[in-house]
């Protein structure tokens, strides 16, 4: 029986190992997965229309990822995407792309 015991709590140990080998694995990598996402919905057209367009931000932790942009006109709909790098973009952002960001970022509770 002793022997028995001994064998089995071997095999919990290697299942523990393994699972916390596991853990480790996701740890790393959770930091760099979709995490915050912000969006803002608005009117690019003051004189018509409804808040139909929108930006919205697709961040990790590191504030790595992108924003989509979607202007909605009577005529077409334009969908713009920028990367984001840690906060900022090589490109020229629009105010509503900035407070996507920052929603997106924003702590929660």
């Amino acid at each position: 029986t002793l022997l028995d015991f001994v064998a089995r709590m071997d095999r919990v140990e290697q299942v523990a190992q393994h699972v916390d080998n596991r853990v480790g694995a996701v740890e790393v990598k959770i930091p760099y997965l979709v995490q915050h996402v912000g969006v803002v919905r608005f009117n690019p057209f003051a004189d018509k229309g409804g808040d139909q367009s929108f930006a919205m931000a697709i961040l990790d932790d590191h504030a790595d990822g992108a924003v989509i942009s979607s202007l909605h006109s009577r005529a077409d709909v334009r969908i713009y995407a920028k990367p984001i790098v840690g906060g900022q973009s090589t490109y020229t952002l629009t105010a509503e792309e900035r407070e996507a960001i920052a929603r997106a970022m924003k702590p929660r509770m």
